[in-house]
């Protein structure tokens, strides 16, 4: 089975958000400065920044985009091309296609489709080491 893997949710003001976050649940927030992007520990990590121990998943936030205004999930797969043509075939749409993670894809791929109910969630392919 493909897991749920991280989940992201926007933020119009990052520093309210961060704020809030910290204190409500006590999430750790790492900085991708370079990509305007907050991660969120959830829970103790490796040092490749996965979880530890079952039960939990990280995320991340970003500033609002018109296009994805509400939080999503991410599901990992091991090819997201092969994916993103099962989820067409089954009656689902491509939102976003295969988009690189990091620098020419370094990380993996993402993308954004919506099911058969009209709900937006987002695909991961994360480089395996």
């Amino acid at each position: 089975m493909d897991k749920v893997t991280h989940f992201e949710f926007p933020w119009d003001d990052k520093e309210r958000a961060k704020s809030f976050y910290q204190n409500v649940f006590g999430w750790k927030p790492f900085e991708w400065e370079q990509f305007g992007y907050t991660s969120w520990q959830t829970g103790e990590i490796n040092e490749k920044m996965q979880p530890i121990e079952p039960g939990f998943i990280n995320g991340g936030s970003g500033k609002r985009d018109p296009s994805m205004p509400y939080p999503m999930f991410y599901v990992d797969v091991a090819d997201i091309e092969l994916a993103l043509n099962k989820i067409v075939e089954n009656g689902g749409q491509v939102v976003r296609g295969k988009t690189p993670l990091g620098k020419d894809g370094e990380m993996g791929f993402l993308a954004w489709f919506k099911d058969s109910e009209g709900n937006i969630l987002g695909l991961s392919q994360y480089k395996r080491s």
